[in-house]
């Protein structure tokens, strides 16, 4: 009886775990859109007349997102705990920082080699691969550690859950969403937001919103799913 007891509280505390999580991202979602409309607007934060503030506004707000959905999974997410668990010892940081350097080094490298240019705006394409390693890598560290073969894990297992699905989602959409930002660039359109790497920043920013979107769908249905499988 006890042992039903503890496997109902168990299911139940997944399950407010997801729902909260599907919530979370769904509104993130929406709040990272409306960021991408008032960037793109010609106001005080718009990243067309200064595309390093727009970008340090994107990793600002990135960043609030992750610490959020840490304080989530730390408060809600025992499962996610026993699968990733947050262990701040000194040399897992110092790997995580080293991750961090070489994920920004590598994007900026990218970037030069996919066309961006060499001697000039290299402050923007510094902020940019900033940004790339803030969305793409920073989530990672921080909810996978800085054992790379739990990320290699989380995006080769088909039942990644919980946490791994955002991070999964925003990860993939962010780094897809850049790639195709950088398709208008060299149309002969004449528009400012064509100005290197501003159609970027925003494929990214879009693809970071669609992510928390399709993880905001995918994370209740997998729980009916697994719901489903415990009585048929």
């Amino acid at each position: 009886m006890n042992e039903r007891i503890q496997t109902n509280m168990h299911s139940f505390k997944v399950s407010r775990f997801i729902l909260i999580l599907s919530f979370s991202s769904l509104v993130s979602s929406a709040l990272f859109g409306v960021l991408t409309i008032i960037l793109l607007n010609d106001g005080p934060l718009s990243i067309i007349k200064n595309s390093v503030a727009g970008m340090k506004i994107c990793m600002v707000a990135a960043l609030v997102h992750c610490l959020l959905t840490f304080l989530i999974s730390f408060l809600y997410g025992s499962e996610s705990s026993e699968k990733y668990p947050f262990k701040p010892k000194i040399t897992s940081v110092v790997k995580s920082l080293f991750i961090l350097i070489l994920g920004c080094i590598i994007f900026y490298i990218i970037c030069i080699c996919y066309g961006a240019p060499l001697l000039s705006s290299t402050t923007e394409t510094f902020h940019f691969s900033m940004l790339l390693t803030v969305l793409i890598c920073l989530p990672n560290c921080i909810f996978c550690g800085s054992n790379l073969d739990n990320w290699f894990t989380m995006f080769t297992s088909s039942s990644a859950n919980g946490v791994e699905t955002v991070v999964y989602f925003t990860s993939l959409c962010s780094l897809l969403g850049a790639w195709l930002g950088a398709v208008p660039i060299p149309l002969d359109w004449d528009r400012p937001w064509q100005e290197w790497p501003i159609s970027c920043v925003i494929g990214a920013l879009s693809g970071y919103c669609l992510g928390l979107l399709m993880a905001a769908v995918k994370l209740p249905w997998n729980l009916r799913n697994a719901n489903k499988s415990k009585y048929f």
